[in-house]
């Protein structure tokens, strides 16, 4: 790529100018959607998710304290160990919003809400008795932005992100994406938000290889969101960072193998977050869903009893072998987080319960000796000519018959949207698994506070309740 950083300056510019009154009403609800949403799946992280509390106890207990709300834990840090232990629930139960239709991108708001919203805490707490606050408006706008532009860094990436490059796209992209909110957040000017790009782009990490069977997943947008808030603050103070670093990063990271179309086309006419952001209906990874999916449906249109199943054959691209081979070990997850990424583990819950629920990847559950039998009997087989989100499941009964069923369109995405109901039910259920139990007139105020976020003076209402 041409690395004069026309390309930086203008994300740094479009981040610069845009307020909330600048975002359309279909961007505000997303995000606000998008909100609540990483709120619900944050909660259940503090119990479900052994590695969560580690991150948690080792770092409060390195913290002096603070003004900023550990969701969850009803208690109070810093601003970058809030940010820090925050971004470790995000993804720890693999229940975060998703962005793409046509193929896997990266999990927007975990990537911004907790630098969001452990900033505007800070803001909020050390200015003086006049200053203006920070509202729930301009933490609106610091995500739906740093979504935007997270979002729009990954499309650009010709082939698959994820599969095509050695780095992970949550984690390449992530720390931009919490830069790009602490800045709007701080009110920053052009200049100040390309250095801080410049100082984020020497803060991506995570090599996909070494993600995968291990636990780092789980807290992987913990650290994003930290250090996104400490380039921006670095900025603030006129630290200088590389003017051009969105053009390096794809020409090191990527080899020049870029689209810049989606980096400059209508900046600020349409949303990314609209475009493209979804929500998953499973707790389980993306890649799996598609399996799931098909099996859920099948079971349910054709009253499929699981006793009745001898056989499963799953049909899909070699990404979703991956989350299936080698069947030895996939077939017996050991963490909740890994049993996520198994597609015998996530189908075999599937086909035995007709839906996938967060206690089904306790550590406890996870020798089940149904559902292990029930992984036992599948196969996969690669067919590179479907779709990253398609899946063909075959399904022998013991009368004999074999079932097939085809999905194209993964539930919860743009084409397939979850309905406000069932997003209110999801984090009903997930809001109830907290640390700190919110009691059911706690979770409607904060339904209630979250759905009103652009009519929020400051952010003492949400942070109320979270505490």
């Amino acid at each position: 790529m041409d690395r004069t950083g026309q390309i930086t300056r203008g994300i740094a510019e479009y981040v610069a100018r845009t307020g909330y009154d600048d975002l359309s009403e279909e961007a505000v609800e997303s995000t606000k959607k998008s909100i609540l949403d990483t709120i619900g799946i944050m909660l259940p992280a503090t119990t479900l998710t052994p590695v969560s509390d580690l991150v948690h106890d080792l770092y409060t207990e390195l913290d002096g304290g603070g003004e900023c709300t550990l969701v969850g834990y009803g208690e109070k840090a810093s601003v970058l160990t809030a940010a820090m232990i925050n971004g470790s629930l995000t993804h720890a139960v693999d229940f975060d919003d998703f962005s793409g239709i046509e193929k896997p991108l990266v999990h927007p708001t975990a990537n911004c809400f907790p630098a969001a919203l452990a900033l505007g805490e800070y803001l909020n707490a050390r200015s003086d008795e006049d200053a203006p606050q920070v509202t729930g408006r301009d933490l609106i706008c610091a995500v739906t932005l740093g979504n935007d532009v997270g979002i729009r860094m990954c499309c650009a990436v010709k082939g698959s992100a994820m599969h095509d490059y050695d780095f992970f796209p949550q984690t390449v992209f992530g720390v931009f994406q919490a830069t790009v909110a602490a800045c709007k957040l701080l009110g920053l000017s052009a200049d100040q938000t390309a250095d801080a790009l410049g100082l984020a782009v020497n803060r991506v990490s995570g090599i996909t290889e070494s993600l995968f069977g291990c636990e780092f997943r789980s807290i992987r947008d913990s650290f994003g969101n930290e250090e996104g808030i400490r380039c921006a603050l670095l900025a603030a103070r006129g630290f200088s960072g590389s003017r051009n670093a969105l053009e390096v990063l794809y020409d090191v990271i990527y080899g020049g193998n870029v689209d810049p179309a989606p980096l400059t086309d209508q900046l600020g006419e349409e949303f990314y977050t609209v475009k493209l952001v979804g929500y998953k209906p499973w707790p389980s990874c993306q890649s799996t869903q598609p399996y799931a999916q098909a099996v859920i449906e099948a079971r349910e249109k054709h009253n499929i009893a699981p006793q009745d199943i001898v056989g499963i054959r799953f049909t899909g691209c070699s990404n979703g072998a991956d989350t299936f081979f080698p069947k030895e070990e996939k077939a017996r997850p050991q963490t909740g987080i890994t049993a996520k990424t198994s597609l015998p583990y996530v189908a075999a819950v599937a086909a035995l319960r007709g839906t996938i629920a967060l206690a089904d990847f306790e550590v406890g559950r996870l020798a089940d000796p149904e559902t292990l039998a029930m992984a036992e009997r599948m196969e996969f087989q690669v067919d590179d000519e479907m779709p990253l989100t398609s899946a063909l499941v075959e399904i022998d009964l013991a009368d004999g018959r074999r079932i097939e069923h085809r999905v194209d369109v993964l539930r919860g995405n743009v084409l397939n949207p979850m309905g406000a109901d069932e997003l209110a039910a999801k984090f009903r259920a997930n809001a109830r698994m907290g640390k700190t139990p919110l009691s059911d007139a706690a979770i409607e105020e904060l339904i209630d506070v979250v759905g009103h976020l652009d009519e929020q003076p400051s952010l003492e209402a949400l942070t109320r309740c979270l505490a």
